[in-house]
């Protein structure tokens, strides 16, 4: 078995990446207003403060 070593990097979907954080998420939910996914408390987060998917 191959062991990661600093210079190995790893290919992440785009579809797992909140495009809010711009992060890996964690824990993904499905805004079916838009259709999109997102990291759960970052669209918490927004739509607290925003009235518009992002």
């Amino acid at each position: 078995m191959k062991s990661m070593t600093s210079h190995d990097t790893l290919s992440v979907p785009r579809d797992f990446i909140c495009p809010i954080t711009r992060e890996i998420m964690q824990n993904p939910v499905l805004l079916v207003e838009d259709g999109h996914s997102y990291e759960f408390d970052a669209i918490e987060r927004w739509l607290t403060d925003n009235n518009t998917s992002p």
